[in-house]
């Protein structure tokens, strides 16, 4: 050391600010380039105020249903994976069920309505048996 102090303090510092989510990316247009092209017309006197601010509106507009189209194919995605979950569990539950072979739906719907009938037949007939 030569003798001379430090006299800054390690003052830590500010945390950075917070990165916002993907989402909240999405659904701000403020400073997307539309905006800014529209605002650089209007400075240029390329355009009037308020025809930008009309751009502006009808951009947000179709902004916006973009992300509910988003959402809602989100949504159906995250359904069909749900109902693809459903459909292998119930193939492994016949496949466990029934052995080795995997009967289609058809196959089942078929089976299906022959024991319905079966059970039909089985009943008319023991009941004219009886009688």
């Amino acid at each position: 050391m030569s003798g001379e102090e430090d006299d800054t303090l390690d003052v830590p510092s500010p945390p950075p600010a917070p990165i916002p989510s993907k989402d909240e990316q999405l659904e701000d247009v403020s400073n997307c380039e539309a905006f800014k092209v529209l605002d650089a017309l209007v400075e240029s006197f390329g355009i009037s105020t308020e025809r930008a601010d009309a751009a502006k509106s009808r951009y947000f507009k179709l902004h916006s249903k973009v992300l509910e189209s988003m959402a809602n194919e989100k949504k159906l995605l995250d359904q069909a994976r749900h109902l693809k979950r459903k459909l292998d569990v119930s193939e492994e539950l016949i496949t466990i069920k029934f052995g080795t072979e995997l009967f289609s739906y058809t196959t089942l719907t078929v089976f299906k309505e022959h024991f319905k009938l079966a059970l039909q037949f089985s009943c008319c007939s023991w009941h004219t048996c009886v009688h």
